[in-house]
């Protein structure tokens, strides 16, 4: 599990658990193999972060936040500015 999810970004761990599921289904499928066991699925059904990694997400998140907020106030004043110019 450790190989995957080392493999992986944070982001993609997070939101892509069926790749990570199945990552990790061949893995254990190759080692059971050599037992004669067949594994038919593995499913990790939740991910906690750590208080440091949560914290880093919720500061990126709230960054790209404001950067949207900055570009719709921009294309706004934009907007504003041509109307005005043409007398609107």
């Amino acid at each position: 599990m450790r190989a995957a999810i080392g493999e992986m970004e944070l982001d993609e761990i997070l939101h892509g658990r069926a790749k990570l599921n199945s990552l990790i289904k061949g893995a254990l499928q190759e080692a059971a193999v050599a037992w004669g066991m067949e594994v038919k699925r593995y499913e990790i059904t939740e991910i906690t972060p750590d208080e440091e990694i949560r914290s880093a997400m919720d500061k990126q998140a709230a960054a790209e936040r404001a950067k949207r907020e900055q570009v719709l106030r921009a294309e706004g004043d934009k907007r504003r500015a041509e109307l005005t110019s043409e007398g609107v």
